[in-house]
């Protein structure tokens, strides 16, 4: 019986032989195996027996009447996709072999510059040799950055660099910092504006404790002062229920006082009240021109504020002073169409600040004031000279202290204004004391 070996293909390989690309260490010249060579060498290997070959004339007839197989051939492979394959790998061999000219140009040229660099180092320090030892100018060595020196071989110095001489620091830098420098010394040295010979101080008036009383005013009044109140709280009661001639006995300046009091009777305002103080007494001891005088606070029929003042006369007696403790004036802000002449008046009142000037009274020459009696919207406007006592004296009142109801109280001589000023403008002449209570009973002009 005839035995024949059949080649067998492997379809996976022959799939895969189609989607690969041809290998590149392969040879041009080689010819890809032909499936018709390797059936023509499987032919070959036939086993033919020798004995019955001619016995069998069915079977041999029957072989060379079988249809011969046609071997089919692999699919070529795609001619475009290799083309693009092989000039991409040429144009990636061109751009590393460009790459390559590039890193050893660079090199060459770096080289260069190190070579010139070296060489200039060695010329100057063949010039320096040749140079005396005194005339050798001491340099110091600088490195200075490739980058750098690659910039100035060329020429491209710009800007600052090109202003300051290649300098490693700026010099605006260092003009910058001097400036910050002078400004912190400049507030350093106000701050510390210690004189360097300082004058010698003298040493301030301290205080000492004087036990003798004898010569303060008040002394005696404030070492009695549980035992005074009760007298001159019935002094005080006794004045103002008395009528007629019995008040001098209880008034400060007698019979001639209470003559005044009579007149002052007709012409003080009519709510002339908050000298008689009823309830909640309280006794206080101040002293002027070393006169010492009390001042009786308290509350009045109507609860409101009052103050009454009193003097000790020769024996020992306490006085009702009724001018101070009503506020008797010569002159009050509602009689000021009746002043004529230019005869001083006495006026107690409270004086207040003001900025209201006149061409009669210009600010560059007065200080203007308000005073009032004892109605607020009743006042006139007094101006004292700037560079005068008085208004020297009235600027120091604002500035002291005041026992409670007697705050802006003030006693004062005035006079009728310059000619264009109105009636209720009036002329400050003499500053008499911080209070209504005056050392001598109506003192004289």
């Amino acid at each position: 019986m005839l035995q024949r070996r059949l080649p067998v293909w492997d379809a996976a390989r022959r799939l895969q032989g189609k989607e690969s690309p041809p290998e590149e260490g392969s040879a041009a010249g080689e010819d890809p195996l032909s499936e018709e060579l390797l059936f023509e060498e499987e032919l070959g290997d036939l086993d033919l027996p020798s004995a019955g070959a001619t016995a069998s004339g069915q079977v041999e007839s029957a072989l060379y009447t079988a249809p011969p197989i046609q071997p089919t051939r692999s699919p070529v492979i795609n001619d475009s996709r290799r083309e693009a394959e092989l000039e991409q790998r040429h144009r990636e061999a061109e751009l590393e072999r460009q790459q390559r000219g590039a890193e050893v140009e660079r090199r060459q040229r770096e080289a260069e510059l190190a070579r010139r660099h070296r060489q200039a180092e060695l010329d100057q320090r063949q010039g320096d040799a040749k140079l005396p030892p005194s005339s050798q100018p001491m340099l110091a060595q600088r490195r200075i950055p490739e980058s750098d020196q690659r910039g100035q071989d060329r020429g491209q110095l710009q800007g600052e660099d090109a202003w300051t001489g290649r300098q490693v620091v700026s010099l605006w830098w260092i003009l910058a910092g001097a400036v910050c420098i002078a400004i912190v010394w400049v507030f350093l040295s106000s701050s510390f504006n210690t004189p360097i010979n300082p004058a010698r101080m003298e040493e301030p008036e301290r205080l000492e404790m004087n036990e003798d009383m004898s010569n303060v005013p008040v002394a005696d009044f404030v070492a009695r002062a549980a035992e005074i109140l009760p007298e001159v709280g019935n002094v005080l009661d006794s004045a103002n229920s008395a009528g007629g001639p019995e008040l001098a006995q209880f008034i400060r300046g007698g019979e001639e006082s209470w003559a005044r009091r009579e007149a002052w009777a007709e012409r003080k305002p009519s709510a002339s009240r908050g000298h008689y103080p009823l309830t909640k007494r309280q006794l206080h001891a101040a002293s002027s021109r070393q006169h010492a005088y009390l001042i009786l606070v308290g509350m009045d029929s109507d609860h409101l504020e009052a103050v009454a003042y009193f003097v000790s006369d020769d024996d020992g007696n306490f006085k009702y002073d009724w001018e101070a403790s009503e506020g008797y004036s010569e002159l009050l802000p509602g009689e000021v169409n009746q002043l004529t002449g230019k005869e001083p008046k006495l006026m107690r009142g409270i004086i207040l600040p003001s900025s209201f000037y006149t061409p009669s009274f210009p600010e560059e020459e007065f200080q203007c004031y308000t005073v009032h009696h004892r109605d607020p919207g009743e006042f006139v406007w007094v101006f004292a000279r700037r560079s005068s006592e008085a208004n020297k004296r009235v600027m120091g009142h604002f500035n002291s202290q005041a026992i409670g109801g007697t705050l802006g109280r003030v006693t004062v001589r005035v006079r009728k204004g310059p000619e264009g000023a109105r009636s209720n403008q009036l002329e400050l002449v003499e500053f008499l004391n911080s209070d209504w209570f005056m050392p001598t009973v109506t003192p004289k002009p």
